[in-house]
Order: C-alpha cells, then structure tokens, then sequence
C-alpha cells in the first residue's frame, strides 16, 4: 500500500509541474502568422512602381500591382524569384500585405523612425517610416534580443 502511494505522489507532483507550466509559458502554437504565403514570396513588392538603380542580387519575388512598372529591371539577379508585374501572385501578395498592415497597425502605435535608417539598431516592435521615399544607405541593424 505505501507503494502505491509513492506512484500516486509523483503523478500529483508531476500533473501539478505540467500544469504550472503550461500557465506561465505562452504556446507558440498559438501565433498567427502575419505573411500569407503569397506575399512570403516576395523579396520586393510596390503598388505603383518599383525601381532598381543600378543592380541587385534578390532572392524572392520582384513585383508590382496593381501598378505595371518596374525599371532597371535588367540590372536584377535572381537567386529565386522572378518578375511579377501585375500579376494574379502580385494582386494576392498585395491583399495579403493590406492584411498584415492592418493586423500590425492593432498591435499599437509603432516608433516613428527617420526615412534614412542606416545606422540604427531597431529591436522588437512595430516601425513607420514617415511617409515618402525611405532611404537605407547603410546598415540596418536588426537586434532580436536573443530570440530567432
């Protein structure tokens, strides 16, 4: 008898640490992912235009929509990807990316940045860039803390 009391302890004990954790540690089964796969694809996505000066080595989708233009385009070296100029993948990735947008602008107010960011390290959070050309002539550091 004092056997079977000795497993019933331990299966209390350990019912009760599995249910302590499952209180403290947040599932990552639960994220819902902002990118749907069609905007995933993209490396580059524009509404109206999207420019390449002079070269570029990308990986990932160039595209545009519901625009149609996309200059210096010779000067583009796909490691994957190619050229989706108004396109039914770029309407999709663009409908995909007002979704993540809106899901985004839910989390809160984000930090607003200078339109340059080179030379600044940017942790977790949600950025906006001030409205027009944004320009990075540097490095960009992106610091996740720890957490890929």
């Amino acid at each position: 008898m004092t056997h079977h009391r000795k497993y019933l302890s331990s299966s209390v004990v350990a019912i009760t640490a599995f249910a302590a954790l499952l209180l403290c540690d947040p599932s990552r089964g639960l994220a819902v992912p902002l990118l749907g796969s069609d905007l995933e694809s993209f490396a580059v996505l524009g509404a109206t235009t999207v420019t390449n000066v002079p070269t570029s080595t990308i990986s990932g989708n160039v595209g545009v929509s519901p625009g149609t233009a996309i200059t210096g385009s010779a000067g583009i070296v796909f490691t994957s990807g190619s050229l989706q100029a108004n396109t039914a993948l770029a309407a999709a990735a663009q409908g995909q990316l007002t979704n993540a947008k809106t899901s985004l602008g839910l989390l809160g107010p984000g930090t607003l940045e200078p339109a340059n960011l080179a030379g600044l390290t940017l942790f977790p959070g949600v950025y906006t860039v001030p409205a027009g050309v944004s320009n990075l002539t540097g490095t960009l550091t992106l610091d996740g803390q720890g957490n890929a």
